[in-house]
């Protein structure tokens, strides 16, 4: 069984270092970070991301996994993590506007809230990191805003630099995520499905989204949350969800499902009493803190509302009817998911669980316009929770194969 097992990971890092072959050899591609508008790359590109999905696929419904170390397991994920992370991006350039965005605080000392990148065009940089969204202010939240500061601020004016230590960070999140996901599950089939996936793979590791820094706030947020029933927990994974949504901004969706589950969990009314005024002052305060740096007016806001609104409730642009379908569609979720979390339960974890994926999932099908492949690794994630939690039903394995294959038939619309 490892032998089959160490024969489809070699297989599958085979594979991906075939990624190396459409990075240098772009068969005349225009754009140096899009390789996928030209026929012939996404071609091969398509076939790679086939054939390891395959294999992934058959490593985690014929392997057994329990004759099979979970360190063999990590072992193979940080070797493909490191095979796709000294690679440039092949399928976005937006590594390009994290680097862009965040230069204009740490090389500027101006605020990208306010003022966009294009109005820096002297910057010795601009010329190669120009994106179509330099023209406009960021629209992510402010935590990522100073993470990307930081890193802007060691690379300097050294472009290859600053990719990969983008580039790296994500990689490093990308394994704590795995890590934290088999810590809370003990599965390593829920280990395998999320760390070989190959659409977050793709996306993080080599494309380099930040989407994982979300990811790995919230998912620490479960981990905290999942660790114990003490006020000293639930707070923790509050301030850990707030500062998910601070990166991007989609994880407030959560927020109402969290606050019912401590306050459904915790002993004694006077415990929910200090949990509701302490979240209320710990989330106000972490808010404060994060956006006190960038703070000038309410206008902050003003790129994510650009850019939420043009992609969220609203599944038919234009047409009134289709956006009130969504809106009451994810209304009716909502509401069923905050009234299944009342309802007493014997294992208020996996109740907790499923209504998250529920909920995400809703968000993705009728409440988003515009759906990108990367959006599919936050519900990769809770779905792989969901695996380990439910190890006798194989219906959380299909909606990772399905969630998987869906969101990469997605570059084939959005291409």
């Amino acid at each position: 069984m490892e032998k089959k097992f160490l024969l489809l990971g070699l297989l599958s890092e085979i594979a991906y270092l075939f990624f190396w072959v459409v990075r240098f050899f772009p068969f005349s591609a225009k754009s140096p970070y899009d390789l996928l508008k030209n026929n012939y790359n996404f071609g091969i590109v398509s076939g790679i991301l086939l054939l390891v999905f395959v294999f992934y696929i058959i490593v985690s419904m014929r392997i057994n996994l329990s004759k099979i170390s979970s360190k063999l397991i990590i072992g193979f994920a940080i070797l493909f993590n490191l095979t796709l992370v000294l690679m440039p991006p092949i399928a976005s350039d937006d590594v390009f506007s994290y680097i862009s965005e965040s230069r204009i605080v740490s090389k500027y000392r101006s605020n990208p809230y306010y003022i966009p990148y294009d109005e820096f065009k002297q910057d010795i940089l601009y010329s190669k990191i120009k994106t179509v969204w330099s023209k406009d202010v960021t629209n992510y939240g402010p935590l990522f805003t100073t993470f990307g500061t930081i890193l802007t601020f060691i690379g300097g004016d050294n472009l290859p630099l600053n990719v990969y230590l983008f580039k790296t960070s994500f990689v490093v999140l990308n394994l704590l995520v795995a890590w934290l996901i088999f810590k809370v599950t003990k599965s390593k089939m829920s280990l395998i499905l999320y760390s070989w996936n190959p659409l977050i793979l793709f996306e993080i590791s080599l494309n380099a989204h930040n989407d994982i820094l979300t990811v790995a706030f919230f998912v620490l947020s479960l981990f905290f949350l999942f660790k114990d029933d003490s006020l000293k927990s639930h707070l923790l994974s509050w301030v850990l969800l707030i500062l998910s949504v601070l990166v991007k901004y989609f994880t407030a969706i959560f927020i109402p499902f969290y606050l019912v589950f401590s306050l459904v969990t915790l002993r004694g009314k006077l415990e929910k009493i200090k949990f509701l005024f302490l979240s209320a002052f710990c989330g106000l305060l972490t808010v404060v803190l994060i956006f006190f740096p960038f703070w000038e007016s309410p206008d902050i806001l003003s790129g994510a509302l650009d850019i939420y609104s043009s992609r969220t409730f609203s599944p038919s642009p234009g047409i009134a009817l289709g956006r009130t379908i969504s809106q009451i569609i994810l209304g009716v979720i909502f509401s069923f998911g905050l009234f299944w979390l009342i309802r007493p339960s014997k294992n208020k974890l996996l109740q907790f669980t499923v209504v998250l994926t529920i909920v995400f999932a809703s968000l993705l099908g009728f409440g988003l316009n515009l759906l990108v492949p990367r959006y599919f690794v936050l519900l990769v994630a809770i779905l792989s929770f969901c695996v380990g939690f439910f190890s006798r039903k194989k219906v959380y394995h299909y909606c990772i194969y399905g969630a998987t294959f869906y969101a990469l038939l997605l570059y084939f619309v959005v291409r």
